[in-house]
């Protein structure tokens, strides 16, 4: 099982069965903690029929590029989910910034923004009343939670609200 991932609602099927996004995490095993893997992301949808005995199906998405944890997923409308910060390793610095998720296309976009993102991991991610997204603190690296930084913020507003 996965520890540190984000789970975001993101709407119904065509079918009516309510589907979530499930992105990055980690695995532990009895020798520690694994690196995050890229390929951990996926649509998962609740299967409820006629009362029935209810499972998941999962749906494996590409497109991530790299593998995290301690991200923060926030959706900014009914048809975007934004991935933000998050450590893609134990050491050294993240190297992931931000992607949006197109929940229509099942496809990830970088935004031009993600090249001047402040890259962070443990941080807070508050969707606002424009659907802009207020990040709040995060460090970017690991070893960075053991000291005191200045707290960072951003508010990062996605091009396709403007549209």
């Amino acid at each position: 099982s996965l520890f540190f991932s984000t789970l975001t609602p993101i709407g119904a099927d065509k079918d009516g069965r309510w589907r979530f996004l499930s992105v990055g995490g980690v695995r532990h095993d009895n020798k520690g903690w694994k690196k995050p893997k890229a390929g951990d992301v996926y649509i998962v949808t609740l299967v409820d029929d006629d009362n029935k005995k209810k499972k998941l199906l999962t749906e494996r998405v590409a497109g991530l590029g790299a593998g995290i944890f301690m991200h923060k997923a926030s959706l900014t409308d009914d048809k975007h989910v934004l991935i933000s910060g998050g450590f893609t390793d134990y050491k050294g610095a993240t190297t992931f910034s931000m992607k949006i998720f197109d929940i229509e296309k099942k496809a990830f976009i970088e935004p031009a923004a993600a090249a001047t993102f402040i890259k962070r991991g443990a941080h807070a991610a508050v969707r606002l009343n424009n659907d802009c997204v207020l990040m709040w603190g995060g460090v970017e690296s690991w070893k960075d939670l053991e000291n005191t930084t200045q707290v960072v913020s951003d508010i990062y507003c996605p091009a396709h609200l403007a549209q």
